[in-house]
């Protein structure tokens, strides 16, 4: 699974479990149902460079308390 968090047009920052947006005190629900059948759960991280550290952390956070491996995605410069 994909989670990706991001700015949208009104300088709100949203989370999206795949293409779908969740809020962030469902972030960690979401995550741990969407990979709930895999062998090893595992999702990739991926964010805009203007997302606070801060906010990466966060959900760093909830992969390691829900034992979800994960990585995290940059784009190639």
């Amino acid at each position: 699974r994909i989670i990706i968090p991001s700015y949208d047009s009104f300088g709100d920052l949203n989370y999206y479990v795949g293409t779908d947006p969740v809020p962030f005190d469902r972030l960690e629900e979401a995550l741990v149902a969407a990979v709930k059948d895999a062998e090893i759960p595992s999702a990739s991280l991926h964010c805009d460079k203007s997302v606070p550290i801060e906010e990466v952390v966060k959900v760093m956070k909830i992969a390691i308390k829900n034992k979800i491996k994960l990585t995290l995605a940059t784009a190639p410069e």
